[in-house]
């Protein structure tokens, strides 16, 4: 599927959040629109996309029913232990994990796996 603005990003995942789905793998390099894209699944299942901000930092970011996790900076399977993470996700009904590297063989098959590729400055394509 082709993505062809950040808006169009949000109402797809919005879409997606609609249908039911909700654990979401988000794969793809820098400033594609993972971040983005949570957003938009926020806003499908409830939740302002306005109070949504990447956890690059933090790790994670809580939103009442929603779980936004961001391991680019995490280096290890062991890491997600110590930081509880796994406590976490257990917590929560819908679950936003960008750059899901260490953590695709430990978690179940019901997430669904976004890959995000960009195409141009505006487009991404999405591949699910």
């Amino acid at each position: 599927m082709i993505i062809k603005s950040s808006e169009d990003m949000q109402i797809f995942a919005e879409k997606i959040a609609q249908k039911g789905y909700k654990k979401i793998l988000l794969n793809g390099e820098l400033g594609v629109g993972k971040t983005n894209f949570v957003k938009g699944f926020a806003k499908g299942i409830g939740i302002s996309e306005n109070i949504i901000q990447s956890p690059t930092y933090t790790y994670i970011n809580e939103y009442k029913k929603l779980l936004h996790i961001d391991m680019y900076r995490l280096e290890s399977i062991e890491q997600i232990y110590e930081m509880g993470i796994f406590d976490k996700i257990d917590e929560y009904e819908y679950i936003c994990i960008e750059w899901p590297k260490f953590i695709k063989e430990y978690i179940s098959k019901e997430y669904l796996n976004i890959y995000i590729e960009k195409l141009s400055k505006d487009e991404r394509e999405l591949i699910y």
